[in-house]
């Protein structure tokens, strides 16, 4: 670890960094991995939040009722969309999505319902995001669920200085998203309670069509390659997040892989045409544009 860091400090990071990084390798085929581990391609950190709004951000919310420093901080170290969304309103064919590149319905084949009929996925991953750790307790002035959002940005800013303490800051790309909206009963709650949106003003919530239960917070910070403080407008969806670090490490995905993924690597390096869209749909009714490497 980074000089003089003590030893439980240092266990406490290691366990962050190792959990990140175990996220990222998940996600990609084997082969992609092995490709990762080349000096050549970076390392690439998943940050993936469970019923994260929209609104839950301050850099995405200007009324937000508390303030997330380090997520602030990352979004103007790098790009932050204001158009991306989340493959579900509900978190296990999110997941699917993120570690697929696809859409749920292209697994069960039932034109979307995801857990109909025997020999459907079931992806599970029971989370309450409203009980903070004892030293963030009573952190903001929004309740537990607003102490535990301060909570996740504060563990997002330990894996950053990590990154930094272990000098690999420069080659590292670090993706934070979420799976969906906001959960009903906490969108109510602190509305009522706290006057706070999750939902940063859009309708909807989880479970729901209208935006507020897909349209999700995603940062992506890359030193020296992603330009900082830029804001794109470019529609994208977590399924693309596949195709976009295929393209990183100069991996041409099979046809028949990903097939929802669109490489956002063009916006997230700032040699996209802002008027031209990646993404022709949300739901696309075809199969995305191969990628192509374009990392120096």
């Amino acid at each position: 670890m980074g000089r003089g860091m003590g030893r439980k400090r240092g266990l406490e990071y290691r366990s962050l960094i190792m959990a990140a990084l175990l996220i990222a390798s998940s996600l990609t085929a084997p082969v992609l991995v092995a490709e990762a581990v080349r000096s050549s391609n970076p390392n690439i950190i998943i940050i993936y939040a469970d019923d994260l709004g929209y609104g839950d951000l301050s850099c995405y919310n200007a009324k937000c009722v508390y303030s997330t420093p380090r997520l602030d901080q990352m979004a103007r170290e790098g790009v932050r969309f204001t158009d991306a969304h989340s493959p579900s309103t509900i978190c296990s064919p999110s997941r699917y999505g993120l570690f697929s590149g696809q859409q749920i319905y292209r697994s069960t084949g039932r034109g979307g319902v995801a857990f109909e009929g025997p020999g459907g996925p079931s992806f599970l991953k029971p989370a309450t995001p409203v009980f903070p750790a004892a030293e963030f307790r009573g952190a903001t002035q929004a309740g537990p669920r607003g102490d535990f959002v301060f909570e996740l940005d504060a563990l997002v800013g330990r894996v950053i200085d990590l990154v930094k303490e272990l000098e690999i800051d420069d080659n590292t790309l670090i993706l934070f998203n979420s799976d969906n909206g906001p959960e009903t009963v906490h969108v109510d709650w602190m509305r009522s309670d706290f006057q706070h949106d999750p939902c940063g003003g859009w309708r909807g919530m989880k479970r729901d069509g209208w935006d507020g239960g897909h349209r999700v917070p995603f940062i992506a910070r890359w030193p020296k390659h992603i330009p900082a403080s830029v804001v794109s407008k470019q529609m994208t969806n977590t399924t693309d997040i596949f195709a976009t670090l295929a393209s990183v490490v100069g991996f041409e995905l099979p046809d028949d892989t990903a097939r929802d993924s669109f490489d956002m690597l063009p916006v997230m390096l700032g040699v996209q045409d802002e008027s031209q869209s990646i993404r022709p749909l949300l739901v696309p009714l075809y199969h995305r544009k191969p990628s192509t490497r374009i990392i120096p």
